[in-house]
């Protein structure tokens, strides 16, 4: 058995995702080294493979790679991203359309080599569990250890926390003294929030003429918090009196389930 820990699973990896008919890759089961043989080499004239034991890296199958961009993209949470990476993806030369394009996302090229990094040490570790060259309990170990990383940046996540100190310092520019409370409700109160969920915050305020003409004198702070955290802030304004009151089903809601933030 050859141990984890000192094998380049890199390599291995780098070998499985070679598909290229001119390269041959082996690995000798007592070191653990992995050697390229190319059809190019005239120098290499040295021991046949198989006289020496050693085992054929086969490529693995090109359609895993594939699986892998679009589970990459069907996880990018920005609209217009991931259309433009759905399309890179269509029809030949996928590969290479797919990383010209993450070339105007660089958050999102810098998520999918964490991503791909992880699955490909995953896969190169199944091939050696597999070929029964690594011990079963520590193969499953490090299947664990390269579990795929957190991408909030792929599925629209964000940190709520900032959302909302953001939004409460927002309707403090906004409303001054007029501000007395925020209130978080909905689906992110209940903790039922999805990736389609806005953060629905209520402002509290001591008076206001009109709750439209507030709506839309706060559109351009709300449209800065999505632009800074991508994260859609929907805030209802109510008065004092009409939050205390609670004579709707609406406000009654609020109560039950609300949690202050300011």
């Amino acid at each position: 058995m050859l141990d984890l820990d000192t094998l380049d699973l890199r390599e291995i990896a780098d070998a499985l995702d070679d598909h290229s008919w001119e390269h041959r890759w082996y690995l000798d089961p007592s070191t653990g080294d992995v050697h390229c043989r190319s059809e190019f080499d005239d120098t290499d004239d040295g021991p046949d493979p198989d006289e020496l034991g050693w085992i054929r890296i086969h490529p693995s199958d090109s359609g895993e790679g594939y699986r892998d961009l679009q589970d990459f993209i069907a996880r990018v949470g920005d609209p217009r991203a991931q259309d433009l990476l759905e399309r890179a993806i269509a029809g030949r030369g996928a590969f290479r359309r797919f990383k010209d394009t993450l070339f105007e996302f660089p958050e999102l090229r810098e998520a999918w080599f964490a991503l791909r990094d992880a699955r490909a040490s995953r896969r190169a570790v199944q091939w050696l569990l597999d070929e029964r060259l690594v011990d079963e309990d520590q193969a499953q170990r490090a299947m664990q250890r390269f579990a795929d990383p957190e991408l909030r940046e792929l599925s629209g996540g964000f940190d709520l926390e900032a959302v909302l100190q953001d939004t409460v310092t927002e309707l403090r520019r906004l409303y001054g003294d007029r501000l007395r409370d925020v209130l978080l409700y909905g689906s992110y109160a209940r903790g039922a929030a999805d990736e389609e969920s806005d953060v629905d915050v209520m402002a509290v305020l001591t008076e206001m003429d009109s709750a439209f003409a507030e709506i839309r004198r706060m559109g351009e702070a709300l449209w800065g918090i999505f632009e800074r955290h991508r994260a859609l802030v929907s805030v209802m304004p109510f008065t004092e009196e009409e939050y205390e009151r609670a004579d709707t089903a609406f406000l009654q809601r609020v109560h039950a389930e609300g949690r202050k933030v300011a």
